[in-house]
């Protein structure tokens, strides 16, 4: 009977000992996030979670989707953008991350659609997001309207959508400053500040409202990123000595852009991976056969990664000028330096290594090589 009892014990406290193991498996560590996922109409199959630092994207974990759900954990010191990837990225769902529980429910990888929960950065986030898709579909058709006008050469019409565009554009500089302004304490905001206003609005208002952010996120990497922009929008202003730039080129050769001597240097910032980069080299080599050395220099950055691909589009596109890169990708000296968020990304630097124009398109090249140098 004693035998009996024992094992009974024994059986009830192994059962006790498995419930608090298996409970513990759902249970979130303190300084941790959970994501519990659903999705519809998808398993037997992975999805990817990476992390967006301010420059580009980087792999955190993996889950495997059984049934429609899945899980993710990690660590975020910071709250931090995020996105849920499928198909190699052919679909995502960006997702602002703090250490909570997060309840996600994937419908279509579309941030208006699908549901976040446990996050109230997120909850920023996808304000902002609801608000910006609803003046994208103001702004947009209007843009396809003026480039039409343009091409027919509608001139009045033009100008009338441009005066129309710049005003939701500046309606929504001001509805993010005032995000901003009003969340001082989220690192939401720095994300915002160093994504859509660094290259849009003054040094002093985009320092002003950087020192309205909070002292309590200001070693967040989002933070970092806004104090480089600020360092290059002070050190790349127009009509300012531009700061020297040392790169190797496909031998591994240091060329340094101060030892190049032309009345002009053109910095073509690029990438094989980057299809309207690419589309402008024809126009590129037209320029230079115009204008000749001692008119212009091309003094190619790409933001590649991997040599192989930068070396077989420069042979393949026949980018016969200055090509160099420190194969950093967005995390280039030289990208960081002149706050490149897209490409291609262009900077004219007149004979006294002054910068006389930057983030201009490559048909106003011309225009500004042939009004400088009537000057």
């Amino acid at each position: 009977m004693q035998y009996m009892l024992t094992n009974v014990f024994k059986n009830i406290i192994k059962y006790f000992i498995i419930l608090i193991l298996l409970a513990s498996c759902n249970v979130r560590k303190k300084n941790e996030f959970v994501i519990d996922g659903s999705i519809d109409k998808l398993n037997n199959t992975f999805l990817y979670l990476k992390k967006y630092d301010g420059y580009g994207f980087e792999m955190i974990d993996s889950a495997y989707v059984n049934k429609g759900k899945f899980k993710f954990k990690g660590i975020c010191y910071y709250p931090a953008l995020y996105v849920i990837e499928y198909n190699r990225n052919k679909k995502s769902l960006p997702i602002f991350v703090e250490n909570s529980y997060i309840k996600v429910l994937i419908n279509d990888f579309s941030i208006t659609k699908s549901q976040v929960l446990g996050s109230t950065s997120h909850n920023l986030f996808s304000f902002f997001y609801k608000a910006l898709d609803s003046i994208n579909n103001i702004s947009l058709p209007l843009i396809g309207e003026y480039k039409d006008a343009i091409k027919k050469g509608d001139q009045i019409k033009a100008s009338e959508l441009k005066t129309t565009i710049d005003e939701i554009s500046s309606r929504q500089v001001s509805f993010i400053k005032d995000l901003v302004e009003k969340n001082p304490k989220s690192t939401v905001s720095l994300y915002l500040m160093s994504k859509y206003l660094s290259n849009t609005i003054p040094l002093n208002e985009f320092s002003d409202l950087y020192n309205k952010i909070d002292t309590s996120i200001k070693k967040s990497s989002y933070a970092y990123v806004v104090e480089d922009q600020l360092y290059s929008m002070f050190h790349t202003q127009i009509g300012e000595k531009c700061v020297d730039i040392c790169l190797p080129d496909t031998l591994g050769n240091s060329l340094r852009l101060s030892n190049i001597k032309s009345y002009y240097i053109l910095l073509y910032f690029w990438a094989s991976w980057d299809a309207a980069s690419l589309k402008d080299v024809g126009q590129i080599i037209s320029i230079k056969k115009k204008f000749g050395d001692h008119k212009i220099i091309i003094y190619s950055i790409s933001l590649d990664v991997k040599r192989v691909n930068w070396c077989a589009s420069i042979d393949k596109y026949k980018m016969n000028w200055i090509n160099v890169s420190d194969l950093k990708g967005w995390k280039s000296y030289a990208a960081k330096l002149f706050n490149v968020k897209s490409l291609p990304y262009y900077v004219l630097i007149d004979k006294n290594g002054k910068i006389v124009d930057k983030n201009f398109n490559i048909d106003k090249l011309k225009l500004l090589i042939n009004y400088n140098s009537n000057k």
